[in-house]
């Protein structure tokens, strides 16, 4: 008898815009609502997931992720649960500044931050690898207790590029991945490994205005 391999897929999703993302400003765990046009992104994303099938949307508890998520959720009739795996970086002291702010303030830590270095510890925060970790967990635990699941997954864009990074086994690639607001990607662990089945698809934003921000 042939037995059958158990898989968990997860579909990752970054929430919707935000004012602070088009204004390049560091959000962290300030909380910001999704912006008019966040908020349109986010129906038009559970409208492309209707007749498809999942088990459960998880979420960062932040409301701009929560705001994604909750469509999704409804869209599907499926529940949805708030992880705090899945929330933002800390990033301490940078949050509320713009980027030329950060790194007119902090130089040493831009400089490391624009190299990938996940060792970077955000003054008054946490480290990369602090998030990272903290993902790899909540991964772990998808693939010991929720196996022949499909699970939706509504993160940010800082989490998402290290969840990349941890699966693929490339901790210097950090910068190399790309996640527009409420893109999806795909992954799926077949009892050993994590292989990436698609990465930031947006063609449910066809027609709207979906430019990469920050």
């Amino acid at each position: 008898m042939r037995l059958r391999i158990l898989m968990v897929e997860l579909v990752l999703i970054r929430h919707g815009q935000t004012a602070w993302n088009q204004e390049k400003i560091f959000r962290g765990r300030t909380e910001i609502p999704l912006s008019e046009d966040g908020l349109k992104q986010a129906q038009i994303l559970a409208s492309s997931f209707e007749g498809s099938a999942a088990d459960a949307v998880f979420s960062s508890p932040l409301l701009r992720a929560v705001q994604t998520a909750e469509p999704l959720a409804h869209t599907l009739e499926i529940p949805l649960y708030k992880d705090d795996s899945l929330v933002d970086v800390d990033f301490g002291y940078w949050s509320g500044l713009r980027r030329d702010e950060v790194r007119k303030r902090y130089p040493t830590e831009w400089q490391r931050w624009e190299s990938g270095d996940l060792s970077l510890r955000f003054p008054g925060g946490e480290s990369l690898l602090d998030v990272q970790q903290r993902l790899a967990r909540f991964l772990d635990s998808c693939v010991r207790n929720l196996t022949d699941k499909r699970l939706l997954v509504v993160t940010h864009r800082v989490p998402l590029k290290l969840i990349m990074a941890y699966i693929l086994h490339s901790p210097t690639s950090f910068w190399q991945f790309v996640f527009d607001t409420t893109s999806v990607s795909r992954i799926q662990h077949n009892g050993k490994y994590w292989s990436l089945l698609s990465l930031n698809d947006t063609h449910h934003l066809r027609g709207q205005n979906s430019q990469e921000d920050f």
